[in-house]
């Protein structure tokens, strides 16, 4: 797992990045390819960021805006 962002409001984590075929650099996640480990990281997070949304909707004890504030440091990692 190349995700190395360990925040996770509400026990959710951000997916796992893995390397995928070596023959042409690719990376996985939720079982999407990515040309690179940026585009997949990135996507990791945003999907961290909508199950936290939901969950923070769903009275989850905490804010869309700490979801928002998590999936930031998440994008910088």
């Amino acid at each position: 797992n190349v995700q190395t962002f360990t925040g996770a409001l509400g026990g959710l984590s951000a997916p796992a990045v893995t390397s995928g075929d070596m023959s042409n650099s690719t990376f996985t996640s939720l079982g999407s390819d990515f040309i690179n480990s940026a585009a997949a990281l990135g996507r990791s997070c945003d999907v961290q960021h909508n199950l936290c949304s939901n969950a923070a909707n769903s009275g989850g004890g905490f804010a869309v805006s700490d979801c928002d504030a998590q999936n930031t440091a998440c994008h910088a990692a």
